[in-house]
């Protein structure tokens, strides 16, 4: 065989190979956003690294329902001194965090907002329905954030909080669910966003 026809049989070889590997979904671990499907990124979290679609700082909800919140909070475990990481704990303040490091692989320190996909590909991960307590609003079920609400006890003994509780848009009326006859109010996180909060009702 030729050098030549070496070249083009390693060359061919090679795209077949790169055609064979399918794009990483949202959820599901990677080492770099390159393996991610459509553009995604690979972002670091509190479980590993995973593949996460972006989403503008204009929209509160992804097209799939998942939560677009800004990737900026690290865990408690993790070096705060990393890329451009807030380092808050988890059930600090209103916003629980993400549980993500907004360094990710993005290789910058501008913003970067994610949809949380509701599950991570992760045999210990089990994603918090709407009630339950969470540490990062990563845990949380499509669509979820993590909150500490009013009147719960988000640190110390006897904790019970935060909890993931639903986002919703301030721009839209009645995204909240009924609970009997009354419907629950959107009260504001901040950044645009806000989440049905269960303590507080409005008369339908």
């Amino acid at each position: 065989m030729t050098g030549r026809a070496f070249i083009l049989t390693s060359a061919l070889m090679a795209a077949l190979l790169c055609g064979c590997v399918d794009a990483i979904k949202d959820g599901n671990a990677c080492f770099e956003s390159s393996e991610c499907h459509g553009g995604s990124i690979c972002a670091a979290t509190a479980y590993g690294k995973y593949c996460m679609k972006t989403c503008s700082s204009e929209i509160v909800l992804c097209e799939g329902g998942e939560a677009c919140l800004q990737s900026m909070s690290l865990p408690p475990d993790m070096d705060a001194g990393t890329d451009a990481g807030t380092g808050m704990d988890a059930g600090t303040g209103m916003d629980a965090g993400t549980g993500m490091d907004a360094g990710a692989d993005a290789g910058s320190e501008e913003e970067i907002w994610v949809c949380l996909p509701g599950s991570l590909e992760n045999p210990n991960f089990i994603p918090r329905i709407i009630g339950q307590i969470c540490d990062y609003s990563l845990d949380c079920e499509v669509g979820g954030v993590c909150v500490c609400i009013a009147g719960a006890t988000c640190e110390g003994e006897g904790k019970n909080g935060p909890t993931c509780q639903r986002l919703c848009d301030p721009t839209i009326i009645n995204q909240c669910p009924l609970i009997g006859t009354q419907q629950l109010q959107c009260i504001d996180l901040g950044t645009g966003r806000d989440f049905c909060d269960p303590t507080s009702v409005i008369p339908n």
